[in-house]
């Protein structure tokens, strides 16, 4: 635990604090972005192969 008795020091120290919430936001944003992206992509693919085995089995029957 800190314990910050200065008021000046304290505002420093929560600029501080959000400075380092804003980037780990801005980081964890882009993050979820891109593995949604590839999320999405993948399951696209799946649906892909998913219907030519469909389509296989029809044919087969």
């Amino acid at each position: 635990m800190k314990r910050i008795n200065k008021s000046k020091s304290s505002k420093y120290y929560f600029s501080i604090e959000t400075d380092v919430a804003d980037d780990m936001k801005w980081k964890m944003c882009s993050y979820y972005f891109s593995v949604s992206l590839y999320a999405i992509a993948s399951l696209q693919l799946k649906k892909k192969r998913k219907n030519s085995k469909m389509t296989h089995r029809k044919e087969e029957e």
